[in-house]
């Protein structure tokens, strides 16, 4: 019996968590998504971004999850970043970066179209230093921690391609079309701290804005979450579910974020009032390259070449650099990672993946608490649609990918199914005696 005690004790001591939080809201004016087409600038700030990170660590391994109030950020960035931390300590491998995918944020990713301005590429200096900051931050903050896990389902979010986008839903009450909303939570306690921190997955593209605020810099409903929950939690993240084709329920300007926000820190509140704490935290991460399928470049001109459209200069810029590439390419590197922390795994997958391939994830893992997130590490392979959406076409199938600067490729239809068998894999080896990076 005190055997037990001195173990549990032990392994309490050993497990430890820290957490960091950064602005790094842009100065102004600033290009967004939204303003970059309409050569227009962003001159308005109605809330502000922030960078979070938690640490994980035991006396095994070590681990970072960073998640930004940013839109997305390619491989090049990410790599960068990643090395930068391995200063601190960390392998390059057991840190995710992410982004709730917020379209109201500086444009940080290379797309087509108008090049980035000079204020852009500065702003992304600045980002690299601030997301390294956070992390020393997190770092300096490990105590001893104890973990809990829930769930729980948030009806706001609507498959955008079966029931319509935002102009054509806006109502909490409309149907939802094939979605997942189950939210997945994982509460973290630290020794010695009033405050808890969370980690909340939720899929919605975060569109609670509108297309009425583009000139406007907001962390959108993610945001608006955080910033209710923070009144009483010490650092709140929200890791961004796969909302390829996923859209938040409702749409306007500042006032419907919050609302949206209100109701998912509401929802989250409440599963904390009963949750059940476990300090025999087991922790582990797994990253692994993955060649994921593309299309060939032939099909994807011939189609594109058929149009007679008049073109827009994004796709005029999308069929220079894809006459340049190398036709015969059928498949481009990325990187999938697992993470358990307690009983609950998280997979890591980059991109905007569909819900299909999130739901297939959860059904196969076995897991009680498996949790698929998005936009992760590898921003700039854009969409990753279902083999049902691509029978019917659409934006994010036929057009969207011209839009990726770096990555002129659309992806094949068998995508999803590797990045599914990918994460399956992954989930086998986690917390097993195998090296953190699998080829």
């Amino acid at each position: 019996m005190e055997k037990d005690k001195l173990r549990r004790k032990m392994i309490m001591t050993c497990f430890k968590a820290g957490f960091g939080k950064i602005d790094i809201t842009p100065d102004l004016p600033v290009c967004t998504l939204y303003t970059r087409d309409k050569n227009q600038i962003a001159d308005k700030i109605t809330s502000r971004l922030y960078v979070r990170t938690a640490v994980f660590e035991n006396d095994k391994v070590k681990i970072a999850i960073i998640s930004g109030d940013l839109l997305a950020l390619d491989s090049d960035f990410t790599t960068r970043v990643k090395k930068k931390i391995k200063r601190l300590g960390f392998k390059p491998e057991n840190i995710m970066i992410s982004c709730t995918h917020t379209h109201t944020a500086p444009n940080t990713i290379n797309f087509n179209g108008p090049k980035f301005l000079k204020k852009e590429k500065g702003y992304l200096k600045k980002l690299e230093t601030k997301i390294v900051e956070c992390a020393s931050s997190a770092q300096k903050d490990l105590k001893s921690a104890k973990i809990g896990i829930g769930k729980t389902k948030i009806d706001l979010n609507v498959n955008r391609r079966e029931i319509g986008r935002m102009s054509e839903v806006n109502d909490l009450n409309s149907p939802t079309g094939l979605t997942d909303n189950e939210t997945g939570i994982i509460f973290i306690e630290q020794n010695g701290i009033k405050k808890p921190s969370v980690i909340v997955n939720y899929a919605a593209h975060p569109l609670s804005m509108g297309k009425k605020s583009i000139k406007t810099i907001s962390s959108d409903f993610p945001g608006e979450m955080s910033r209710i929950m923070e009144k009483d939690f010490k650092c709140v993240m929200f890791l961004q579910g796969c909302a390829g084709n996923i859209n938040v329920k409702i749409s306007g300007k500042l006032k419907v974020a919050r609302k949206a926000g209100r109701i998912m820190a509401d929802a989250v509140r409440n599963v904390y009032k009963n949750v059940s704490w476990e300090a025999d935290c087991k922790l582990d991460m797994k990253t692994s390259e993955i060649d994921m399928p593309v299309d060939a470049l032939e099909v994807s001109i011939k189609a594109h070449l058929e149009k007679k459209e008049t073109e827009n200069i994004s796709t005029k810029e999308w069929l220079k650099k894809a006459l340049k590439k190398a036709r015969n390419t059928r498949s481009v590197k990325t990187i999938v990672q697992t993470i358990q922390i307690s009983q609950a795994y998280l997979i890591a997958l980059p991109g905007e993946q569909f819900i299909e391939t999130a739901l297939e994830i959860k059904k196969k893992s076995g897991k009680e608490n498996c949790f698929v997130a998005a936009y992760a590490n590898c921003g700039e392979i854009g969409y990753v649609p279902s083999p049902k959406a691509f029978k019917k076409g659409g934006y994010e199938v036929d057009e969207a990918y011209k839009y990726y600067g770096d990555h002129v490729y659309r992806n094949s239809p068998a995508a999803p199914s590797a990045f599914v068998k990918k994460a399956l894999s992954l989930l086998k080896i986690t917390n097993r005696k195998k090296g953190d990076w699998i080829r």
